[in-house]
């Protein structure tokens, strides 16, 4: 259940960017380029690649005693490190996000993955 919650967060974020990156566009609002554009597919309707800079990823620990409440707020903060590492590398939007979890036996780590590209 903490997948499809996660999922639906994670969705309502990206569309309200992508509101907000479009708003912006119209009134020419400099602060465009602080929005990353994230999906789960290898295309944007309405955008085409201009650069491909490469996968990137945001990797988070957490406890494996914690509840969905933690794996949560983990897969969440591994998509914004995610997203903060494809800033650094000029990229303004992440194609093909997967996301994975490895459990050992004190900690899970959390892994989110993605194609950085300029669009």
């Amino acid at each position: 259940m903490w997948f499809e919650v996660s999922l639906g967060v994670f969705l309502v974020a990206f569309i309200t960017a992508s509101l907000l990156r479009h708003r912006a566009e119209r009134s020419g609002d400099p602060s465009v380029e602080d929005n990353i554009i994230v999906t789960y597919s290898k295309s944007i309707p309405g955008y085409e690649v201009q650069r491909i800079f490469g996968y990137v990823e945001g990797v988070v620990t957490i406890p494996s005693e914690g509840d969905e409440v933690y794996a949560s707020m983990g897969e969440q903060s591994a998509i914004q490190k995610l997203m903060d590492r494809a800033r650094e590398v000029g990229a303004n939007a992440i194609l093909e996000l997967r996301i994975e979890s490895k459990e050992y036996a004190v900690h899970t780590k959390i892994i989110a993955r993605g194609l950085a590209v300029r669009v």
